[in-house]
């Protein structure tokens, strides 16, 4: 039970679905229990939805799933959490710094971690696909990636520059649903998905893409995580 506990395989991700971080299960179950992030329940491609900890705590367990035991009885291993609030995030890691390997710790601004093996979510943009990869490990980018296309405009400017008549035709040119999101995060403000992964073969896999059909993101006016 230990070593499911302490081994990082729960992959965490912000409430704009970009992959922030890897933890630990015990890890997982506390900032869970604290209302620091919701568990995902995932069934399939078209179950997916987020779960409190006390309705986590009653959920069955699956033939697929790693499972604790506590004295509340069986409860299941999360495979992908969402945080509340993630920002400024660090993590305290291991790298060779002038040659010789240092504790330090790492605050990935704009990036997302990629060691060896770690899986990611890289989202382009309302309209544009995302990609699931993993990480290479690539010590000279201190283990990490870009964690999504990037803007090429601020949102002060995006708010004056866009209008929702013609993004809404935009959007449903190319068969998305907005559920809620302001002009800052229209796809016009934000790179070009593929040149930003394809500069950074050196750093992740890609091991499968997607393509938005229903977006969710802050409503507009809700003060940005950046």
């Amino acid at each position: 039970m230990s070593n499911i506990l302490t081994k990082a395989t729960v992959l965490v991700l912000n409430r704009n679905w970009q992959a922030i971080n890897v933890r630990t299960p015990q890890e997982a179950f506390c900032m869970m229990a604290t209302n620091v992030a919701t568990g995902l329940e995932i069934e399939g491609e078209d179950h997916i939805r987020p779960v409190t900890w006390e309705e986590w705590i009653t959920l069955p367990i699956r033939e697929q799933d790693e499972a604790v035991h506590t004295v509340r009885g069986q409860i299941r291993v999360p495979t992908v959490i969402v945080a509340v609030n993630y920002a400024n995030f660090a993590w305290k890691e291991k790298h060779v710094i002038n040659g010789v390997e240092k504790e330090v710790i790492v605050h990935r601004k704009g990036a997302t971690p990629a060691g060896e093996g770690v899986l990611g979510i890289i989202p382009g943009s309302m309209a544009s696909p995302g990609f699931v990869v993993s990480g290479k490990g690539n010590a000279e980018s201190l283990n990490s990636a870009s964690h999504g296309a990037g803007r090429v405009m601020s949102r002060t400017q995006a708010n004056k520059t866009f209008e929702w008549k013609k993004v809404n035709a935009f959007l449903r040119d190319k068969g998305v649903t907005l559920i809620s999101g302001g002009l800052d995060e229209v796809p016009m403000v934000y790179k070009n998905i593929h040149e930003v992964m394809a500069a950074q073969k050196d750093l992740v896999t890609i091991l499968g893409q997607f393509d938005p059909k229903l977006v969710k993101m802050a409503p507009h006016g809700e003060r940005p995580e950046d």
